[in-house]
């Protein structure tokens, strides 16, 4: 496949061109605007964006490194195409960062923090009763930014940096609806008991529990439209 979804017309400032382009990059994928499959070359980045194949190599080595591309080739990449094993393996992946960037966040909350936490659970239960998503999505994604700030890792931050941005990719390809529930909302709840009282049992018993139910809706979709798509 060719490169599509990139318009000719963006340019891209000197300083720090290679991180730019990666995050244009990364964006257009994540959203689904780059299919999996495309082929991604740097000579054509390059053209398209007005710079040197450089920063293209290194914005497309990046985007092999977080799992969204695939090296096919000397110098290209393509966008990787998800595999039911892949899928299971980011999400055990994903629920073992994220109980290590809770804890360890959980170490350096106060009560303010849980304070705060707390009003972020009720304004997504609010929004479950009201039926509105956005509401909802947005008090999620508040939740997640707290509870995760205070790590002080930056190797663990990282890596559940790479990791968020993957299965936003999955949700993007698979999920389609936000998973606004009343279950969803209780999960959250007891999260944040555990958080509050830094028990690293509990959230790991939690966090995973939460995720492998996320990881079975997406693996069940996989599979719906997989049995869907004729083979060729």
């Amino acid at each position: 496949m060719s490169l599509v979804g990139i318009g000719s017309n963006h340019s891209v400032e000197r300083k720090t061109l290679s991180s730019q382009l990666y995050s244009i990059l990364e964006q257009k994928v994540v959203s689904g605007e780059i299919a999996p499959g495309t082929r991604l070359s740097e000579e054509s980045l390059a053209d398209r964006f007005n710079v040197s194949r450089s920063p293209a190599r290194e914005a497309l080595s990046d985007l092999e490194r977080v799992g969204l591309a695939v090296r096919v080739g000397q110098r290209d990449r393509m966008i990787a195409i998800p595999t039911r094993a892949m899928i299971a393996e980011k999400y055990d992946l994903w629920w073992i960062l994220d109980v290590g960037r809770t804890y360890l966040c959980s170490l350096e909350a106060g009560l303010e923090d849980h304070v705060e936490l707390r009003r972020y659970v009720d304004r997504m239960a609010r929004a479950v009763r009201a039926k509105d998503p956005k509401r909802y999505a947005a008090a999620s994604a508040k939740y997640y930014e707290k509870i995760h700030r205070g790590c002080a890792n930056d190797f663990v931050n990282q890596a559940g940096i790479n990791c968020d941005v993957y299965l936003r990719w999955l949700e993007t390809l698979y999920a389609r609806a936000f998973d606004m529930s009343e279950q969803a909302v209780s999960e959250h709840a007891e999260i944040l008991a555990a958080f509050e009282q830094r028990d690293l049992g509990a959230l790991s018993t939690l966090i995973r529990a939460h995720v492998m139910r996320q990881r079975e809706h997406i693996l069940d979709r996989f599979d719906a439209e997989n049995a869907s798509t004729p083979s060729c």
